[in-house]
């Protein structure tokens, strides 16, 4: 192949990473992060609450209902997040919400002592670091490397959540 052809050939990316891209994937993360925080406290303030902790027999999960509020609300919240990323060409939208369930999955523990505007601007922040992180690692040509990477970033993420 002559110098010429392999300097005119084009090079076509479906999925460019830019700068907007960037900010649109923190846009989302923070979106989704502020209104599954509320989903999550209107759940547990208005059906966890008053169903499963007016009695004893019902206890076990009234003492584990701020988990099962947060992950319900953020498994609704990041169904539709899925759809909004796929709808703007994300790439691989699928690996960065599940990476992002899976890394702030006992985020509520440590945001839900602070008052509600707090852990909602806190994890909105969360979120959207999320989301632009693991939408950046999901860029990379390889799948099995995006997964590799997301899945040591979320491991790794997780142990300094649980250590803080």
């Amino acid at each position: 192949m002559s110098e010429v052809a392999k300097q005119t050939a084009p090079a076509y990316d479906p999925y460019p990473l830019d700068v907007l891209a960037i900010v649109r994937l923190v846009l989302i993360g923070v979106i989704t992060g502020a209104v599954g925080w509320l989903l999550y406290l209107g759940i547990a303030n208005f059906f966890i609450d008053p169903v499963f902790c007016r009695s004893a027999e019902t206890y076990s999960v009234c003492r584990s209902g701020g988990t099962i509020a947060w992950i319900g609300a953020h498994v609704i919240v990041l169904a539709a997040a899925t759809a909004v990323l796929a709808r703007l060409a994300v790439y691989r939208p699928l690996l960065v919400v599940l990476a992002t369930l899976v890394t702030l999955w006992g985020a509520h523990g440590w945001l839900g002592g602070m008052e509600w505007y707090v852990g909602l601007v806190w994890q909105a922040v969360l979120f959207g670091a999320a989301f632009a992180v693991f939408g950046w690692i999901a860029r990379l040509p390889s799948f099995l490397l995006a997964l590799i990477l997301t899945l040591i970033v979320a491991v790794l993420s997780r142990i300094v959540l649980m250590l803080s």
